[in-house]
Parts: structure tokens; C-alpha cells; sequence
């Protein structure tokens, strides 16, 4: 018995042996409740997320959209300013 340790204290002289539990039974309306209770929970996990997923994706994509239409315009101004250079030559 090589790495086995042998327990001789007499607390653990008995083990006690388990028993089969007795089975709840559930009616229908009681499962029926339960799952309710879960996907509820399940819908107000989810909600919270889209929430938080919606109030940190929407304020960057507008800002990017922002970005992209200011740099839209400064490239109309850079051409503008260049169309102007180029007939004063």
C-alpha cells in the first residue's frame, strides 16, 4: 500500500452509508413555474447586457460617424483649397 495512509481514529471508525434520496415529485404546474422562473431571469440577464452592450456601442459608433463625416468635409475644404490654388496660379 505505497502512498495509501489507513485512518484508525474513532471518529471515522463508521462510515455511514448513503442512502437513495427520496424523489421530490413535482407537479406539472410547479416544473411549469420553475422554467417560468428561469427564463425570466434569463430575459432580465439578457436585457441588461443588450443595455449595457447599447450604451457603450452606440456613444462610439456615433462618434465615428462624426469622425468620418468631419473628415469627409475637411477633404471637400482640402480639395476646394487646392481648386483655388491651382486657377490663382
Amino acid at each position: 500500500m505505497v502512498g495509501h495512509i489507513r485512518i484508525s481514529l474513532p471518529e471515522h471508525a463508521e462510515v455511514p452509508i448513503p442512502s437513495v434520496p427520496e424523489q421530490d415529485i413535482y407537479s406539472k404546474a410547479k416544473i411549469d413555474e420553475s422554467v417560468a422562473e428561469i427564463y425570466r431571469a434569463m430575459r432580465t440577464t439578457d436585457d441588461y447586457h443588450s443595455k449595457r452592450f447599447d450604451d457603450t456601442y452606440y456613444p462610439f459608433d456615433n462618434s465615428i460617424s462624426r469622425l468620418t463625416t468631419r473628415t469627409d468635409e475637411i477633404k471637400q475644404d482640402i480639395a476646394m483649397i487646392q481648386e483655388q490654388h491651382a486657377v490663382g496660379a
